[in-house]
């Protein structure tokens, strides 16, 4: 019963290895097996021979070294994309913790606008930003200047995109994006789709 057990195993790893992947071929080994198995009916029942021992243990020590190979194949992987990751959150936290000490304060600059015969007109900004309690959240108290004194315009609250380097808002129906660099913000406005204005404050203190 073992022999004829370990024989129909054998067959199957030889069938696994020889890539049998057409129905023709498993027909084939199929058939084969059976022819075996047939013939091991018709033997007495005994134990293994040493050439059967042989074969057998040759054929676990094989599958044995091919489950470690797997196995130190896969850890590898694991430990790269572990590292991988690690590195990322490091400098997406390395990036929030410049932010803020940068951002926050008073930046002021220019607004200007983009579409002629528009409500809109040039203005000079003033920026006050500060950190929200969210992590990469930030908020822009707008003003501008009028006959050199400031009026508030409203709140702009953003997020800080850490894949562009920008902060983005939907705020009063349009599409905001502010380019970090240094002490300098490149900002767009977008309103129904199109270019509203283009904006440039350099942080004050």
């Amino acid at each position: 019963m073992y022999r004829r057990v370990i024989i129909g195993l054998l067959v199957s790893g030889t069938a696994f290895h020889a890539g049998a992947q057409n129905n023709k071929n498993l027909e084939r080994l199929r058939a084969f097996t059976d022819s075996i198995l047939q013939n091991e009916v018709s033997r007495p029942i005994g134990p293994l021979g040493a050439d059967e021992m042989f074969h057998v243990l040759k054929y676990i020590k094989f599958e044995t070294g091919k489950l470690k190979t797997k196995m130190k194949i896969l850890l590898a992987n694991l430990f790269s994309l572990t590292l991988c990751l690690l590195s990322k959150l490091n400098q997406a936290q390395s990036s929030l913790v410049r932010l803020d000490t940068l951002l926050p304060g008073t930046w002021k600059g220019t607004s200007i606008c983009q579409v002629k015969n528009s409500p809109c007109h040039d203005e000079t900004v003033v920026y006050h930003i500060s950190k929200n309690t969210a992590a990469d959240t930030f908020y822009i108290n707008a003003g501008k200047i009028v006959n050199g004194v400031e009026e508030g315009m409203g709140i702009i609250p953003c997020v800080y995109n850490t894949k562009t380097n920008q902060l983005n808002s939907t705020a009063y129906k349009g599409t905001w994006t502010f380019n970090i660099e240094g002490d300098k913000l490149e900002g767009t406005l977008l309103f129904h789709g199109d270019l509203y204005r283009k904006i440039t404050v350099y942080k004050h203190y």
